[in-house]
C-alpha cells in the first residue's frame, strides 16, 4: 500500500489524498486468522479497531509525504487517525459530527441528497439506476449546515461534494445526462449562504443557462419537466393527483387516450375516476409541450378503490388497489416490501363477494437485493377476525 501511496502522489501534485476506507465488511476479517493475529498482537478489541490501526498507520504515511489525508465516515467507527478530513455520506452524512466534535474537518458528501446515481425526476421516464430519488430541487433545498450546528462545528465544514457511480453508465452521455442539469444546483448550495435561496429565481437562471450547455453539447436531463404522480384509493374510488418540481408549468390531461395538448383538460385538482380510466398527462409552456407523457393506465377490478392496510398500516395500502402497476423499477413508489420479516396485508371489500382468482404483482431486483418473497398465503373472512386459508404458493 505504501508503494500505491509512492506513485499516486507522484503522478497528482494535489494536497489531498483520498484513501477511502468505506464499506469494508468485517465477516472475512473475523475468519481470517492473520486478521485475529494482529488484533491480538495490537490489542484491538474488535474487527472496527482493525480497520482504524489499518488506516492511522496509512494516514501517517501520507502524511509523510506532505499531503493530508481524505476518508469516508466509517472512519468515526474506530479512533480517527490524527488531521484526518471526514466525508460524511451514509444517509444525511451525520457521522461526519462524530469526527467534528473531535476537532476534525469534514464535508459533506449525503447519499440520500447528493448522491446523483440516485433518480432526478419521476423513475417511468429515467434509465435505470437504484436508490431512489434524488431530483432536481431536492438538491437545491439542501442545506449542508445544521440549524443545531454550533459556530465550532459550523467552521470546521470544508463545503460540499456530490457524488456520481458509473454502474449504469456505458458512455460520456449517460454521466453528462446524471450530472446536468444537478450541477448547477449543487453550486448554488456551496455558495449560498443559508436561507437565501429561490427556487423560482434559480429556474429562471436555469433555464439561460442551459442555452450555453446546448452550445457545448451536454447531455442534460429535462426530468424537471416531468410528472410525479400518487393515485390513492378512497371510499370505492380513485383520486390520481399530478405534479411537477416547477411551478412555472400548466399540466393538462386527457381522458380519452390521445396525447395532451395545450387544448387539453388544464389540471387543478385530483382526478376522480371510478372506471377503468387512461390518464394521460403532460406540462406546459406558454401553449409548448415540455416534458414527457405520463401515462395511467387505471385497471378496476374487485379490490380497486378499496381499504386496505399493510401491517396494521394505512399509509401504503393504496398502492395495491389503486389499479396501476408498478414499473420494473422497484423505488418507483408503485411498491413496497419488508425486509427479513414477514407481512400481512388487509384488503376490505366492503361486501361479501364472490371470487375466482386473485392476482399479485411481484418484483425481483437482484442487484438490490430484492426478491419475491420465499411464500404467500391467501385467507378469507366474512367478518374480519375469522380467517380460513384458501391457496398458497411457494418460490
Amino acid at each position: 500500500m505504501e508503494g500505491v501511496i509512492d506513485e499516486v502522489v507522484e503522478l497528482f501534485p494535489y494536497e489531498y489524498v483520498h484513501l477511502g476506507g468505506d464499506e469494508a465488511v468485517k465477516r472475512h476479517w473475523k475468519a481470517c486468522p492473520r486478521c485475529q493475529a494482529r488484533m491480538k498482537n495490537e490489542g484491538l478489541t474488535c474487527e472496527e479497531e482493525l480497520q482504524g490501526y489499518f488506516m492511522k498507520r496509512m494516514c501517517k504515511y501520507v502524511e509523510s509525504k506532505g499531503r493530508k489525508t481524505i476518508g469516508w465516515d466509517e472512519l468515526t467507527n474506530s479512533t480517527l487517525p490524527e488531521n484526518v478530513v471526514i466525508q460524511g455520506w451514509r444517509g444525511d452524512g451525520s457521522a461526519a459530527l462524530k469526527a467534528a466534535a473531535q476537532g476534525h474537518e469534514f464535508v459533506m458528501t449525503p447519499a440520500n441528497r447528493l448522491y446523483l446515481i440516485r433518480y432526478q425526476g419521476p423513475q417511468w421516464f429515467e434509465p435505470v439506476t437504484y436508490f431512489g430519488n434524488n431530483t432536481l430541487k431536492d438538491v437545491y433545498d439542501y442545506e449542508p449546515i445544521g440549524s443545531d450546528w454550533t459556530e465550532e462545528i459550523a467552521v470546521l465544514c470544508k463545503g460540499v461534494q456530490a457524488s456520481l457511480w458509473t454502474e449504469f453508465c456505458n458512455s460520456s452521455e449517460d454521466v453528462e445526462y446524471l450530472v446536468f442539469p444537478r450541477l448547477a444546483a449543487l453550486a448554488e448550495v456551496a455558495w449560498s449562504d443559508s436561507g437565501v435561496k429561490n427556487w423560482s429565481e434559480f429556474l429562471v437562471n436555469l433555464d439561460h443557462h442551459v442555452e450555453f450547455w446546448e452550445q457545448l453539447d451536454i447531455n442534460y436531463a429535462r426530468s424537471m419537466y416531468n410528472l410525479d404522480h400518487k393515485v390513492l384509493s378512497e371510499a370505492g374510488k380513485l383520486h390520481a393527483e399530478m405534479s411537477c418540481i416547477r411551478p412555472d408549468v400548466d399540466i393538462r390531461y386527457t381522458l380519452d387516450g390521445e396525447v395532451p395538448n395545450s387544448e387539453s383538460l388544464l389540471y387543478v385538482e385530483p382526478i376522480v375516476v371510478e372506471e377503468s380510466t387512461v390518464i394521460n398527462g403532460a406540462t406546459f409552456v406558454d401553449g409548448q409541450r415540455v416534458g414527457e407523457v405520463l401515462t395511467l393506465d387505471l385497471n378496476w377490478n374487485k379490490a380497486t378503490g378499496k381499504s386496505v392496510t399493510v401491517g396494521g398500516d394505512s399509509k401504503l395500502g393504496h398502492l395495491l388497489t389503486n389499479g396501476l402497476r408498478g414499473s420494473i423499477k422497484h423505488s418507483d413508489f408503485e411498491w413496497f416490501g419488508w425486509l427479513d420479516k414477514d407481512g400481512e396485508v388487509v384488503i376490505d371489500l366492503g361486501a361479501e363477494e364472490s371470487i375466482s382468482r386473485v392476482t399479485i404483482g411481484g418484483i425481483i431486483n437482484y442487484g438490490m437485493a430484492i426478491h419475491l418473497p420465499s411464500s404467500l398465503r391467501l385467507s378469507t373472512s366474512t367478518d374480519g377476525v375469522t380467517y380460513q386459508e384458501v391457496a398458497n404458493r411457494s418460490f
